[in-house]
């Protein structure tokens, strides 16, 4: 597994409440591994904004205990962070948001959600959907009004339970191993991880996968049958993961386009946050379990 690198990371934000939930996971894990972090708001044309809107990571950051005193004011990478903050005037975020992406190239988005569903999802712009899937970026989907794995207030990580669902299309590879990157990273000594193969017959067989083998981490294959997102969801509201992380190939056909791919159809029900991971087929000679 190669090693996961997070030197940037980006988090567009439209100042509305539930974002400060998205706004910690992106500072606290910018600061576990000293990443530059990129804010960004799009404003429409005739909306009025303020500077000062802006998420405050010096202050979060003096609130968590990562700045000690007042003799570092204005200086917030000895913390552990670089950041800066942009504001471009557009009306359409989604457009915006993806110009910025693909001219600066992010390792990580970290993007609050709403998790509407059916109707009301057609008549509210998914923002978040879009930009993760026409990005191609490892997406991290922090919803508004569930809990995470991040203390808003503290700073405090709570990520001990990890719940990968894996199929043979698209491969899981990328996703267990984002997910043990992101863990080692964050400095989490101990964890339970979980693979669950949803299975449609008991001749199906589940993909080949490496599993991470190390002290302190308890790792288990799950195998259940039915459909797929109802029983990756009721999984996790049973079993109650920290995080879900899932690969993603994008819409595969015309249900996709209208239903969402199945990490989408995943993320709006989801009880906790969810890493979405672009897919890819193991290379090499690769030791499987």
């Amino acid at each position: 597994m190669d090693q996961l690198l997070l030197n940037s990371i980006f988090h567009p934000s439209d100042f509305s409440e539930g974002d400060e939930l998205a706004f910690a996971h992106a500072l606290r894990i910018a600061h576990a591994v000293s990443a530059e972090l990129c804010l960004m708001h799009v404003r429409e044309p005739l909306e009025k904004s303020y500077w000062a809107d802006f998420p405050h990571v010096r202050d979060t950051l003096k609130q968590w205990g990562a700045v000690a005193d007042e003799t570092d004011k204005g200086k917030v990478k000895p913390a552990g962070v670089d950041n800066f903050k942009v504001e471009i005037v557009g009306t359409d975020p989604v457009r915006t948001i993806l110009n910025f992406v693909h001219k600066h190239c992010f390792d990580l988005i970290v993007l609050a959600t709403h998790q509407r569903q059916g109707f009301d999802r057609w008549l509210h712009r998914n923002i978040a959907e879009k930009i993760a899937r026409r990005s191609g970026e490892m997406t991290l989907f922090v919803p508004r009004h569930q809990r995470g794995f991040v203390s808003g207030d503290s700073g405090e990580l709570g990520l001990r339970r990890i719940l990968v669902p894996v199929g043979n299309e698209p491969h899981p590879q990328s996703a267990i191993d984002a997910a043990a990157g992101l863990l080692d990273l964050l400095g989490v000594a101990s964890c339970e991880l979980r693979t669950l193969h949803v299975r449609e017959s008991d001749d199906q067989e589940a993909p080949r996968i490496a599993l991470p083998e190390k002290a302190g981490w308890d790792c288990e294959r799950l195998v259940r049958e039915g459909s797929a997102v109802e029983t990756i969801l009721a999984t996790a509201s049973e079993w109650k993961p920290d995080l879900i992380a899932m690969p993603t190939a994008g819409h595969q056909g015309f249900l996709d386009m209208i239903r969402g791919s199945q990490t989408e159809r995943v993320l709006r029900e989801s009880p906790c946050p969810l890493l979405a991971v672009q897919a890819f087929e193991p290379r090499g000679p690769v030791e499987f379990d």
